[in-house]
């Protein structure tokens, strides 16, 4: 019983994660407060930005269908909480994690435009 409840925990505790890493972690800037942009290519961001950190979002989804358009608002939220005022989504998948279910798996870069 205790394994079960262990690994139904488990399950449950990951179904959802948003990872950041930092690209200087020593040139820490302060959290943005304004709206940041997302764009769904490298060819759609301006040609003058700074990568602050590479954002990694997985959401398995169970008994939902999501989108890009779901995982978003985490790496906005992760991407103000770096300092980034824009992010470039850089691959997109879909996870299937049931018959009906799926979710995405998203990784991006938060950027600071100049």
């Amino acid at each position: 019983m205790k394994i079960i409840t262990f690994l139904l925990t488990f399950f449950l505790l990951t179904a959802c994660s948003t990872h950041v890493i930092p690209v200087s972690p020593a040139n820490k800037l302060p959290p943005y407060a304004g709206h940041v942009s997302v764009f769904r290519a490298e060819a759609d961001a301006p040609m003058d930005y700074t990568v602050v950190a590479a954002i990694a979002h997985y959401d398995w989804g169970k008994y939902q269908v999501l989108t890009i358009d779901d995982a978003i608002p985490a790496l906005q939220s992760r991407a103000q909480a770096q300092g980034a005022n824009a992010i470039i989504i850089d691959s997109c998948e879909t996870v299937y994690s049931g018959i009906f279910s799926r979710g995405v798996d998203v990784k991006a870069r938060a950027i600071l435009i100049k």
